[in-house]
């Protein structure tokens, strides 16, 4: 996520071709497959969904009834970091 989210800063549109791109990208860089990246991304998602619900909501900006697809995190992600940091 960290990495997606060096690539996303410079390069948002990628958010476009997410499956196609961006996670192609970060695979590159680990070496893993990009079925590894998209899994690994949704399970951070569920995690955070389990374990600290209202960060969550924070990062994304309104009251979540079910987990974030992979592609709203990481742009709700991109779009809080550039506010906070």
């Amino acid at each position: 996520i960290e990495y997606s989210m060096h690539i996303l800063k410079h390069d948002e549109e990628l958010l476009y071709k997410i499956a196609a791109s961006l996670y192609s990208k970060v695979a590159a860089h680990y070496d893993v497959s990009i079925y590894s990246v998209e899994y690994d991304i949704r399970t951070a998602i569920i995690v955070a969904w389990k374990t600290n619900r209202n960060l969550l909501e924070e990062i994304c900006k309104v009251k979540l009834y079910k987990p974030p697809t992979n592609k709203e995190f990481l742009e709700n992600l991109l779009s809080y970091l550039r506010k906070y940091i």
